[in-house]
């Protein structure tokens, strides 16, 4: 049932009382060796409730001030305020945080930013680097036909924006606060509120913070959060160094992995009854649209409070160099007869002005690629877990650390788009030629 209020009263409702179930286990994080090392962490002392009323020149507070009608999702049950793992804390999230996030974005989404946003579960994204990487190991890869690609290693929440298509704008991972808490991270730091990580063995505390910092490199986004039972902690993440703006998309990705500054900010999970404090779901709500309107890493940032909000429908995104295909009902979009495939090399080569380098993949910030024109923009991806043409299925896959894994229910690590030989069809008309010659 719709209620009228506020987004702003919405948003920071009381979180559900949780009770905690968890044995008493020792300490253990998510562990890969291909997770970056930070260089540098330190306290994101910008992100805070006065900055907030300010974003967007007092605009995203208008927004908030408005009064909807909005459904109410406070009353969970009280079996599943029980948290025992992971699991359950996850669960918990998918009914109450997850559905009010996502009805405040419907609701402000394409009036603040022109376009859709909408928060989904990890698997339900793709991580723009790794895919692109599978991209370029099999071309065929980029046929319309395959649909998403599902990364092996995922978050557990991401985040979708019309111009990314599938690309996910903001890796979200959930822990148990009796394994992980931001005190860990906060001792780490000190009373100067920032640390120099030194070559070595890092603490293992940083471990979830090494998870997160890879989903954000993954991803070309600048934007993180781990939730917990406890508290929200955001993060912001971008390289030490800093380059000219013409630097390709791989020495961003490159620099940003193997040298990160890392800055987090932690909001407690129950709320003190002030407006002087950040609610878990209003600080959500704020990163994600801060993720959609200017959230690809980038060499420097500046103030929040100098954003600005796009004044049209942005065209260009992280997903053109090799688009979806799918609509938002799951049709095909493109013309299957076009002789140059949208989003093809040939067809950025061709669209893209004459002082952008298609192979270069010069994507700097979301500015940069605001300001392109000529490329075909994605459409939003189908929520399915399977992909439009194939209807190959996707599982899960536990491994020997517990981390989460998906694999294609196929035996190979991809569908196959297509035979090897003539079509029969083709096969029987170049015979009958042949046999009247």
């Amino acid at each position: 049932m719709a209620n009228p209020c506020t987004l702003y009263e919405y948003l920071t409702q009381p979180n559900p009382a949780i009770q905690l179930r968890i044995s008493a286990k020792s300490r253990t994080y998510t562990k890969n060796i291909k997770y970056p090392r930070p260089k540098h962490i330190q306290r994101w002392t910008e992100f805070n409730a006065t900055t907030i009323e300010t974003l967007f020149k007092g605009r995203l507070r208008r927004t908030l001030d408005t009064k909807v009608n909005l459904h109410d999702y406070s009353h969970i049950p009280a079996l599943s305020c029980r948290v025992h793992d992971e699991i359950s804390l996850k669960a918990l999230i998918a009914q109450s945080n997850q559905p009010i996030l996502q009805e405040s974005l419907t609701h402000t989404s394409q009036d603040l930013l022109l376009q859709k946003v909408s928060m989904v579960r990890g698997s339900q994204a793709q991580l723009y680097h790794t895919w692109r990487r599978r991209v370029k190991q099999d071309p065929k890869l980029r046929s319309r036909e395959t649909g998403r690609l599902i990364s092996e290693w995922y978050p557990d929440w991401a985040g979708l924006v019309d111009v990314h298509g599938d690309n996910s704008i903001l890796p979200g991972d959930a822990k148990v606060s009796r394994n992980w808490r931001s005190d860990h991270i906060k001792d780490l730091v000190g009373d100067k509120g920032q640390r120099i990580l030194e070559t070595g063995r890092l603490p293992n505390v940083l471990w979830p913070i090494r998870q997160l910092l890879h989903y954000c490199v993954e991803s070309h986004m600048r934007y993180g959060y781990i939730i917990t039972d406890e508290e929200l902690v955001v993060m912001r993440v971008r390289p030490m160094e800093t380059q000219n703006p013409g630097t390709t998309i791989e020495e961003l990705h490159d620099a940003t992995k193997d040298n990160a500054l890392v800055e987090f900010q932690s909001i407690p999970w129950k709320r003190a009854d002030t407006s002087k404090e950040l609610s878990v779901n209003l600080a959500l709500y704020v990163l994600f649209i801060l993720a959609a309107n200017n959230g690809t890493l980038d060499w420097t940032y500046g103030p929040l409070v100098d954003e600005t909000l796009p004044t049209t429908r942005p065209q260009v995104g992280l997903c053109n160099e090799y688009p979806s295909f799918s609509t938002s009902d799951g049709e095909h979009s493109q013309n299957e007869d076009s002789a140059i495939e949208a989003g093809s090399p040939e067809a950025l080569a061709s669209s893209a002005p004459n002082h952008i380098s298609a192979d270069s993949h010069t994507i700097p910030n979301s500015a940069f690629l605001r300001s392109l024109d000529g490329i075909v923009p994605a459409h939003s991806p189908p929520p399915a877990e399977t992909t439009p043409a194939t209807g190959s299925s996707y599982k899960s896959v536990t491994t020997s650390n517990g981390a989460k894994k998906r694999r294609l229910d196929d035996a190979e690590e991809f569908p196959d788009l297509g035979g090897d030989g003539i079509d029969a069809d083709v096969a029987e008309m170049l015979r009958k030629d042949s046999n009247s010659n």
